[in-house]
């Protein structure tokens, strides 16, 4: 049996008590309080509550795209499997965009997280290990509106079903980037 790491558990409290409280209302106490860990505890993991909120999404994008090498987990696989968790998260992820502000945004977070891992990820398949400037303002505009698509979905601001989001989020890559993301395999 795995046991949880004290990360694991201080996530986990701040998933519960977001369930029942705006973001913007709780506290590192809170969070300690709820799960019986010390605020030093908390402080030992994350700076403050953004900072474990950004640790969680990325956790789950990391997961999401590590995927993406391993056979028959396509680019689509992923967005697919992307919207479908989230969107079972709902409730939360609206507390968080309608709860969070300025440089502490969850929406702000998403989109700097998902460039950083997909960045990883381009880089990780470049045989020289560098992204031009023209690769790099491709991914920055996708990330970019990718999560304001996404996030005015999340909020009922757009209203297409999940299949018409999914194709919108896959075939709005950028082509110059399809080879890091689709090997062997085209979009329309």
């Amino acid at each position: 049996m795995k046991r949880k790491t004290a990360r694991e558990v201080l996530i986990e409290s701040f998933l519960e008590l977001a369930e029942q409280k705006n973001v913007d209302k709780i506290s590192v106490k809170d969070i300690t309080d709820n799960c019986g860990y010390s605020p030093a505890t908390f402080y030992r993991h994350f700076k403050d509550k953004y900072d474990l909120i950004a640790c969680e999404y990325a956790l789950k994008v990391e997961s999401l795209v590590e995927k993406i090498d391993t056979q028959n987990y396509s680019f689509e696989d992923m967005i697919t499997e992307g919207i479908y968790l989230y969107e079972s998260r709902k409730k939360y992820l609206t507390n968080l965009l309608l709860h969070t502000k300025g440089l502490d945004s969850f929406r702000h977070h998403m989109v700097e997280i998902n460039y950083r891992i997909l960045s990883q990820h381009i880089v990780k398949n470049k045989p020289n290990k560098n992204m031009d400037e023209s690769e790099e303002m491709f991914l920055r505009f996708y990330c970019e509106g990718c999560i304001s698509v996404f996030c005015n979905w999340i909020l009922g601001r757009y209203l297409a079903d999940k299949v018409k989001l999914i194709e919108i989020l896959v075939n709005s890559l950028p082509l110059s980037l399809h080879p890091f993301f689709f090997s062997n395999k085209t979009v329309e």
